[in-house]
């Protein structure tokens, strides 16, 4: 089950990738990749985490 980021979130998700990266170099890329990770895990096992409504779920 691929997994999909509304516009907004994605906008927000680069926004906080590019203040981590003026926090502290390579933070932000570090940022980016567990953000992969963990949507890569989501895909996997799509059905592991705290059930929300119907079809979502909460996992961090």
């Amino acid at each position: 089950m691929p997994v999909h980021f509304l516009p907004q979130a994605s906008d927000e998700m680069s926004a906080a990738a590019q203040f981590y990266e003026e926090k502290s170099q390579n933070l932000g890329k570090q940022f980016i990749t567990e953000i992969k990770n963990l949507t890569t895990l989501i895909e996997k096992i799509p059905t592991q985490g705290k059930k929300v409504r119907a079809e979502v779920r909460r996992r961090f």
